[in-house]
């Protein structure tokens, strides 16, 4: 995994197949902060392995109270972003701004 941070935003973005443009969902109706409380919620979820998140949606309805089917966009980007070596921060950045989010 990159240790420059430029390289790690790519590297995300090639993992998730998110580009500019390509992105799933708009998020500019959320805040940067939203898309950092609901990665750190799944992060945490997963980390406490409890939950099968491919059923983590209900959750984040529960948690947020976002409508289910934002609830699942939002599971998606998560999934599609995952990985532990990078800070939750930095992959909810590069999602956010992929997906029509102004930082």
């Amino acid at each position: 995994m990159p240790t420059d941070p430029r390289q790690a935003s790519a590297s995300i973005c090639r993992q998730s197949s998110m580009r500019k443009g390509e992105g799933m969902s708009d998020l500019s109706l959320y805040n940067y902060s939203d898309v950092i409380e609901w990665f750190g919620f799944l992060d945490r979820m997963r980390k406490k392995g409890t939950v099968n998140m491919m059923g983590a949606a209900p959750y984040l309805v529960t948690e947020f109270g976002l409508a289910t089917d934002r609830s699942r966009e939002v599971l998606t980007l998560w999934m599609k972003s995952f990985d532990p070596k990078i800070k939750v921060e930095r992959r909810a950045r590069v999602v956010y701004m992929a997906n029509g989010g102004k930082i």
